[in-house]
């Protein structure tokens, strides 16, 4: 038989273990929110890049990288990536700052120079990068930058599709691939404004939206490239796929 001690003791075990399952309930559904948090997706357009969609969604290009355990360069129109949350960068940067108090500022620069200066859409050699740049200058000089940019992307969207030659050399010396290289303008020396297009078209800038032919429609001489799916025109240029 319970003593009234007994009874009293009994009562505050009960409202003790109430009290850590509330408890436990309240961290759950708070803490346990928060670590579970789910993840963005983005699904992949043409002529996107890693690079771009990491800038759109302002995440770091490792972490993109990390989360999709992609370690290449190349990605497809229909492709679904998982987007890193806010949380789990906030983390890992917190992490970095206690681990890098040292040389935060010197440290944080380097890094970030270094995500986007080393990355490219395509590693290349420095001739194939002439290369580009000789077809840039000798097709699109005085054209908008903008444009300059979209022509070197044109190249590299070739290489970077089956259905041309796998490198530089052989998608700008393909039969009757680009007048200049047939008319002779392309042996002209390019100016640095034809190479900073080359660069930042490796980088990921793509103006012309994933587009694998160029074409001025007012001096084209060919009727089967106003076949071609019109994108976009910047300049004198129409971009088509």
């Amino acid at each position: 038989m319970l003593t009234k001690g007994g009874i009293r003791l009994l009562r505050v075990s009960k409202v003790l273990v109430v009290c850590l399952l509330v408890s436990g309930l309240l961290f759950t559904s708070l803490g346990g929110g928060q670590v579970q948090a789910a993840s963005e997706t983005h699904t992949v357009s043409s002529g996107e890049t890693l690079w771009r969609i990491s800038q759109w969604y302002d995440v770091s290009l490792e972490d993109l990288r990390s989360v999709n355990n992609i370690w290449h360069n190349y990605i497809y129109p229909g492709q679904t990536l998982t987007i890193p949350s806010g949380q789990e960068t906030e983390t890992k940067e917190s992490s970095n700052e206690i681990q890098e108090t040292e040389t935060e500022g010197s440290n944080s620069e380097s890094q970030d120079t270094e995500s986007e200066s080393s990355w490219r859409r395509l590693d290349i050699s420095s001739y194939e990068r002439d290369l580009i740049a000789r077809i840039v200058y000798s097709e699109a000089r005085g054209e908008p930058y903008e444009g300059q940019v979209a022509v070197a992307s044109v190249v590299i969207n070739r290489v970077l599709d089956n259905r041309w030659p796998n490198n530089v050399e052989g998608v700008i010396f393909e039969p009757l691939a680009f007048t200049p290289v047939h008319n002779g303008q392309f042996w002209l020396t390019p100016n640095q404004t034809a190479y900073d297009a080359v660069e930042d078209a490796l980088k990921g800038w793509d103006p012309s939206d994933g587009a694998t032919f160029f074409y001025n429609p007012i001096t084209a001489t060919s009727s089967w490239i106003f076949t071609r799916t019109t994108i976009k025109q910047i300049g004198s240029h129409v971009f088509a796929y």
